[in-house]
């Protein structure tokens, strides 16, 4: 038989972004070397064509912007792409690395704060359009320990309701409710739901679905009192703290802490656990696993898995 056009074969893209943190000494960690490391295991353990990895990393200085410098516009531009050009059942793959220090934000190359919605309409358009995608956020949070030594640009109230107008080449669908100023409550949601790590639910037959993975180095349910759920969750996000993909550290320490911090809120310290046990697992482990073997590199830290159906947990990681 006949192989297929290449135009019928499922696709394996991927976005890789990495940000530095903007406190010069807490930029130890080599950002760039973490990125190109997932990129060389994409391509050698998934199968992923060099052609269809796009690489964002945030440089020492830049004299010229380039469409793959990591600013919020380009973020966003890449993420849509990316979502646009792919077909049902293609494979996509979306690292982040970042810095906030504000709630539901990150900082981007071009100083500006870049808000979580991006991701989550992302996220919607990918599982609407029935790809099988998987995003590692690696993104620490310290709205009390900000310790940025530059302006940091922020949304005017007409810029966020320029991005709210339906546009004929909008990026992502994005509610465009304007009867609240309140921006918490125009977040979009994900509905994904959390798979409690150290005690899983079984595994059943039922896995129709395109997949949705996301995996971050924080408890979804660390704000709130109430466990972490086995199914979407369906009330109001935390008012305090809405956030679905960027969470902070704990408030006994963090990287920017001048205590001794735990593994999980260091730099780029979620990105370098998971990218080990890849390795050391030859890319032979599930999003639980996967999970799993990293909360043990972090020192019995609970990460937060999310899927759109618990049975996703039991897949391959990137597949």
């Amino acid at each position: 038989m006949d192989p297929l056009p290449e135009m019928y074969l499922n696709k394996k893209k991927a976005v890789l972004i990495g940000l530095k943190h903007p406190d010069p000494q807490m930029n130890s960690v080599d950002v760039k070397g973490q990125i190109l490391r997932m990129k060389e295991n994409l391509m050698k353990l998934r199968g992923f064509s060099e052609d269809n990895i796009t690489l964002m990393i945030q440089e020492e200085e830049e004299e010229e912007e380039a469409i793959n410098t990591p600013t919020g516009r380009n973020i966003g531009i890449m993420l849509g792409s990316l979502v646009r050009s792919a077909k049902p059942g293609d494979i996509l793959y979306v690292h982040l690395i970042a810095y906030g220090c504000s709630d539901g934000c990150i900082i981007t190359a071009d100083k500006y704060h870049l808000r979580e919605n991006r991701f989550r309409g992302f996220i919607v358009s990918a599982r609407r359009k029935g790809c099988n995608l998987t995003m590692v956020s690696d993104c620490l949070i310290e709205p009390a320990a900000c310790s940025c030594s530059f302006p940091i640009k922020k949304p005017t109230l007409f810029q966020v309701l320029m991005e709210r107008q339906p546009k004929k080449e909008d990026l992502f669908p994005v509610r465009h409710d304007l009867s609240t100023m309140d921006l918490k409550k125009t977040l979009q949601r994900t509905d994904l739901c959390s798979v409690d790590v150290r005690n899983p639910i079984e595994e059943t037959d039922d896995d129709d679905l395109p997949r949705v993975i996301l995996l971050m180095p924080f408890r979804r349910d660390q704000n709130t009192p109430s466990p972490i759920q086995s199914r979407p969750q369906t009330g109001p996000l935390n008012e305090k703290f809405p956030s679905e993909l960027f969470f902070p550290p704990s408030p006994k320490g963090g990287a920017s802490s001048t205590t001794t911090s735990p593994p999980h809120t260091l730099y780029g310290g979620f990105t370098n656990a998971i990218l080990d046990v890849i390795e050391e697992t030859h890319g032979e482990v599930t999003n639980l696993q996967l999970a799993q073997k990293a909360m043990e590199k972090l020192g019995g830290e609970v990460p937060s898995l999310r899927c759109n159906d618990p049975n996703h947990a039991y897949a391959s990681f990137v597949c």
